[in-house]
């Protein structure tokens, strides 16, 4: 009988313990969530207006026009903001190349580092002019400002698709011994370059192969002062090693 009253009374002590805890753990959330909806309402903690925005890393695309685009209704509680949610909408909307957003609360400001995505060539897509950049990534001449610096390249894309080896071959276009002004690609069976000495046909396009075409153009600065170039009409690369200058004669 007494092993029996003793059992009662542990079970008992037992529930109120467990009562108690979640007492306390109702308190411990209810006390939180009022802290958190506090916070959330001073005002010192709240984005107002776009002035509290800073942009950092921006050359070219003005930094009011990047502060309108951020996705906020003001006035907005900084600790409701998702700053990779905010970062990923800039890097949709504007020719960002990478954003990163992050916040501070004395005082409420956000803070948003910025790198453009600069051109490199113009292209046309769809019959609407463009740039690419170094990734190959295509933006409509639209989504730059005017002051941002024209690419003197132009690209000729396969049936308004991207070059699928674009990022290699611009990288090789760094080191070219001579500038080239156009390529046109649009048989990938054969790569065409725009350059100062006239057409060249280059068939297609392999790294080895291009870095010493690139190098076969350089080479006909040299050609002899009685051929006139005016009557070439482009020069079959295709065998660097033995470059043929083709003229209108040849071409009928």
């Amino acid at each position: 009988m007494q092993d029996f009253t003793q059992r009662r009374r542990y079970i008992r002590q037992q529930r109120q313990l467990q009562l108690l805890r979640k007492l306390w753990q109702f308190l411990a959330v209810t006390a939180v969530t009022a802290l958190c909806l506090w916070v959330s309402l001073r005002q010192e903690w709240h984005l107002r207006s776009s002035q509290q925005i800073e942009v950092i890393g921006n050359r070219y695309i003005p930094t009011s026009d990047l502060q309108a685009i951020v996705p906020i209704s003001y006035p907005q509680s900084i600790f409701q903001l998702d700053p990779q949610a905010i970062a990923t909408h800039l890097e949709t909307v504007a020719p960002l190349e990478q954003v990163t957003v992050s916040r501070s609360v004395l005082p409420a400001k956000l803070t948003i580092e910025v790198q453009e995505r600069l051109p490199v060539a113009v292209s046309s897509r769809g019959g609407r002019v463009g740039y690419l950049d170094k990734y190959g990534v295509w933006l409509p001449q639209t989504s730059y400002p005017p002051t941002i610096p024209k690419p003197a390249l132009t690209v000729l894309e396969p049936s308004d698709r991207p070059i699928p080896y674009w990022i290699q071959l611009y990288d090789q276009l760094q080191n070219s011994p001579v500038p080239i002004h156009q390529i046109d690609a649009r048989n990938l069976q054969n790569l065409i370059l725009g350059t100062e000495l006239g057409i060249m046909h280059c068939g297609s396009y392999r790294p080895e192969l291009f870095a010493v075409q690139l190098q076969a153009i350089a080479n006909l600065r040299q050609l002899p002062a009685d051929i006139d170039r005016k009557f070439i009409n482009f020069y079959d690369l295709r065998d660097p090693t033995a470059p043929i200058a083709q003229t209108a004669k040849q071409s009928n």
